[in-house]
């Protein structure tokens, strides 16, 4: 190669590094829109398919790869409603009721192991508002939500103990009468001792210790013992 050959060779590939970045930023800008474009219709299929995609597990699971592959957090993530409109108030139905469903059930996903899979509504509607920075989500609001996942058979539904207490059970649990009492008993502080229950129910120790083994099993009771108050079992789900 003579000396014009090298010199050209050597301009060529000076020019080449000139474009190279320009390129680099062009393909960059095609790729972002790419993502852009691919987000906005992720978001208006989920927002189209609602109803489906809340009574279907499946949906659900392979929409959160697609989500966490293109740096999407959550259903309906940049759309999500404050509020109602008037029209879904009155029906109890709507993507109001959905997204609310849907986020009720991730929240809830996090807490199961703490909760055993119940809480109480008043402790679903605190969760559900802790962080929202506008609209306060009522209570009715969430119970139609709930009842929208019922329907859907995603959820066991809500249940109202003899204390007045509703509960929301999540997970299928079925509870002996025994078991469904001492729940009932500690609805209203959140707890209860040996004693209390004893005072209560006139049952043996061994009778109540057996239904409380399962509740602690299933992680809806924790066992507590203390010198001050001995031992108390205390209901996450219930506040406790």
């Amino acid at each position: 190669m003579g000396l014009r050959e090298i010199e050209k060779d050597i301009e060529l590939k000076a020019k080449m590094r000139e474009k190279s970045p320009k390129f680099m930023i062009k393909e960059l800008e095609v790729m972002l829109n790419s993502l852009k474009d691919l987000r906005y219709r992720l978001q208006n299929f989920e927002k189209k398919y609602g109803d489906l995609i809340v009574e279907n597990s499946e949906y659900q699971e392979k929409l959160k790869e697609i989500r966490s592959e293109i740096g999407v957090s959550e259903i309906y993530s940049e759309n999500t409603k404050d509020k109602p409109s008037t029209l879904e108030k009155i029906t109890g139905k709507g993507s109001f009721y959905n997204q609310l469903g849907v986020q009720i059930l991730n929240l809830v996903k996090k807490k199961t192991i703490e909760t055993g899979g119940i809480m109480t509504l008043a402790e679903v509607v605190l969760m559900i508002n802790q962080g929202r920075p506008n609209e306060i989500v009522s209570a009715l609001d969430v119970i139609r939500a709930l009842n929208i996942l019922e329907k859907a058979e995603v959820i066991p539904g809500v249940k109202k103990l003899d204390s007045g207490i509703k509960i929301v059970e999540f997970i299928p649990v079925e509870l002996t009468p025994d078991q469904s009492i001492i729940l009932n008993l500690a609805s209203t502080t959140g707890s209860i001792t040996m004693e209390k229950i004893i005072m209560k129910t006139n049952w043996t120790q061994d009778r109540i210790e057996r239904a409380l083994e399962f509740l602690i099993e299933n992680n809806m009771a924790k066992l507590d013992i203390s010198y001050a108050t001995g031992k108390r079992y205390y209901f996450p789900g219930l506040g406790g």
